[in-house]
């Protein structure tokens, strides 16, 4: 999904779906810190990741990534198990809803996942 043929701005809405859960200690831990620069992300009134930002990450990234989100916040992948939900217009904020009301056991006091 996360390859060089796949889209930009599929591949960004998979990002943005997958940083939302993380607070700053996982986005800098992570990957060994591949997402560190994308720290700007948890601000609620964040820019879109941009396509710079796309292109920094390979896919074995977002790999380490999503084994992290899937046990920090499962019901975030829930939202992937089919691959044209990314390229519909539709947006991941069904899955912030869903964890936001339910802490993980890998949140911190401010509901993000920490490392």
């Amino acid at each position: 999904m996360y390859d060089e043929g796949a889209p930009p701005s599929a591949r960004a809405q998979l990002l943005e779906c997958l940083v939302r859960p993380l607070g700053p200690l996982a986005l800098v831990a992570i990957a060994a810190g591949a997402f560190g620069h994308l720290f700007y992300r948890l601000r609620r009134d964040a820019a879109p990741i941009s396509p710079d930002d796309v292109s920094r990450i390979t896919s074995e990234q977002v790999l380490e990534l999503t084994r992290y989100v899937e046990q920090c916040s499962p019901d975030v992948l829930l939202h992937f198990g089919r691959a044209d939900h990314l390229l519909s217009d539709r947006r991941c904020g069904d899955a912030r809803h869903a964890t936001a009301d339910r802490p993980s056991a890998c949140s911190s006091t401010t509901g993000h996942a920490t490392a």
